[in-house]
């Protein structure tokens, strides 16, 4: 017996400071016990799902928080008990992952080797390099931006872009691009606004095209306009098919309906004028409230 001691004596050790040294005989002082190999490796437990089912269910020595086992069939791994349940130690969670940071992707591209990754709601990144927004949400929405889109849970079939478009937006079919493009739009449908606050104040107006700088800004509840070029139609309010094209065409134009202005200026204090053609650099630029002039 003693021969045996001394025999095992270089494999097993222990610290003065308590810990546990196997194939050392100084266990670092931090660990309470140390394994040192070269050709050797650690063999936990080894379970089958069956086994560690049995294990678990025991009343007289049931697994303990921080116990760890190797199963062996039914997806073999390391499993570690951690009180409540058992967890498989390095598996593949992102199926189902709850990020707790921010993903910092760094350098690094987040790619799919099939047709799509992440294709039942989200941000779908294909392999090809094609990205997909809202392709499977309930009515194909796309909103980037801050508070863009915020009410349209009862709309749909938008697309928002830029910082509060469409914020209010119950309505269907409407593109808005721009810094509060589309802001206060509620039941307005078809509309497309493009620009810096283009369209931002209608609320029930429908199938109109601003495109521009504030084009058609107030415009409210007025249909079938088109604007295109900054300041154009920015005081529309409740008139109706009007084109106006160019720089401050129809800038102050309120009620009028039926108005056609292109160019520079063009029906720029134009107010509830209707049925007016004003066609070249600053025609009609001072004509307030007549009708039917060309």
């Amino acid at each position: 017996m003693t021969a045996l001691l001394l025999l095992a004596a270089p494999r097993f050790a222990q610290a003065q400071t308590g810990g546990v040294g196997i194939g050392t005989t100084a266990p670092d002082a931090s660990a309470a016990l140390e394994i040192k190999s070269t050709s050797q490796g650690l063999l936990l437990p080894r379970l089958t799902l069956a086994q560690r089912t049995t294990f678990t269910a025991s009343t007289t020595a049931p697994p303990v928080a921080g116990l760890v086992i190797y199963q062996t069939d039914n997806t073999p791994g390391l499993y570690a008990y951690d009180g409540t349940a058992w967890v498989r130690l390095g598996a593949d969670n992102l199926g189902s992952h709850t990020a707790t940071q921010a993903l910092n992707l760094q350098a690094n591209a987040l790619t799919g080797t099939g047709a799509n990754l992440g294709t039942v709601v989200g941000v779908g990144v294909r392999a090809d390099g094609g990205l997909n927004l809202g392709q499977n949400t309930a009515y194909n929405d796309i909103y980037l931006g801050y508070q863009a889109g915020q009410s349209s849970a009862t709309g749909g079939y938008n697309q928002f872009i830029g910082y509060q478009s469409g914020q209010n937006t119950t309505g269907y079919y409407n593109q808005f691009s721009g810094y509060q493009s589309g802001q206060f739009n509620t039941t307005g449908n078809g509309n497309q606004f493009s620009g810096y606050q283009a369209g931002q104040y209608n609320t029930t107006g429908s199938t109109n095209y601003f495109s521009g700088y504030q084009a058609g800004q107030f415009s409210t509840t007025g249909t079938g306009n088109m604007f295109l070029g900054l300041f154009s139609g920015q005081y529309t309010s409740t008139g109706n098919e009007n084109l106006f094209i160019g720089y401050s065409s129809g800038r102050r134009n309120q009620t009028g309906s039926g108005n056609l202005f292109m160019g520079y200026f063009s029906g720029w204090e134009n107010r509830t004028g209707s049925n007016n053609v004003f066609l070249g650099y600053e025609s009609g630029r001072l004509i307030y409230y007549g009708n039917n002039n060309t």
